[in-house]
């Protein structure tokens, strides 16, 4: 899979949910990337926004710094 860097999610308002489509919405990834190869979130950074909903595929690491920023993995 494409591997994205937590910090990425920083470009994410507190209290959003992170899907496959806000991240193209967003531009951290392409539809053509995603279907070809996936996608996820590794440890790389840091998470400074709050109370995140991640709904893609992340490593353990980075479930830890998720859920200690507050958010969410589901």
């Amino acid at each position: 899979p494409a591997l994205l860097q937590v910090s990425k999610l920083n470009a994410f308002s507190a209290g959003a949910t992170v899907t496959v489509a806000t991240l193209i919405e967003t531009g951290l990834t392409t539809e053509k990337a995603v279907k070809r190869i996936g996608i996820k979130i590794v440890n790389g950074g840091e998470l400074t926004t709050k109370n995140l909903t991640i709904e893609v595929p992340v490593t353990a690491s980075v479930k830890s710094v998720v859920e200690q920023a507050g958010g969410k993995i589901v």
